[in-house]
């Protein structure tokens, strides 16, 4: 074949990519427990009050299956959600910041970051 010639080539999906939402991190965690025998990619958003705790972001992650976790985070009277775009401990902080600065009007220090890491099972 000639280096400047393209060549098709079909894939298939060998497995097929879902959404599912769960109302709680509990409903997370039993949810993925269930289709832990699907032949399906998995998407999990999960509606909650708090950030997710790393065991119970590994409770969900034995099912290989499950690719994403989003939580959709409530933060409060207003109903306003914070969506975690990619579940690292970074991304757990920012949340927290964006939650301390809305109720108490000022920015965390390092000190309440490290303590709010550390309570969530994220300090390393």
């Amino acid at each position: 074949m000639d280096s400047g010639e393209l060549k098709e080539i079909k894939l298939s999906n060998y497995k097929p990519i879902k959404e599912y939402t769960a109302f709680d991190i509990e409903e997370a965690m039993e949810k993925a427990n269930e289709l832990m025998d699907k032949e399906e990619w998995i998407y999990l958003y999960i509606e909650c009050e708090r950030p997710l705790k790393n065991s119970e972001v590994r409770s969900i992650k034995v099912n290989k299956n499950v690719i994403e976790i989003i939580p959709k985070i409530n933060w409060g009277d207003n109903g306003e959600e914070v969506l975690i775009e990619e579940y690292t401990p970074e991304g757990i902080l920012d949340a927290f910041k964006i939650f301390y600065k809305k109720n108490l009007n000022v920015d965390a220090d390092k000190k309440t970051e490290k303590i709010f890491l550390k309570l969530m099972g994220e300090d390393k």
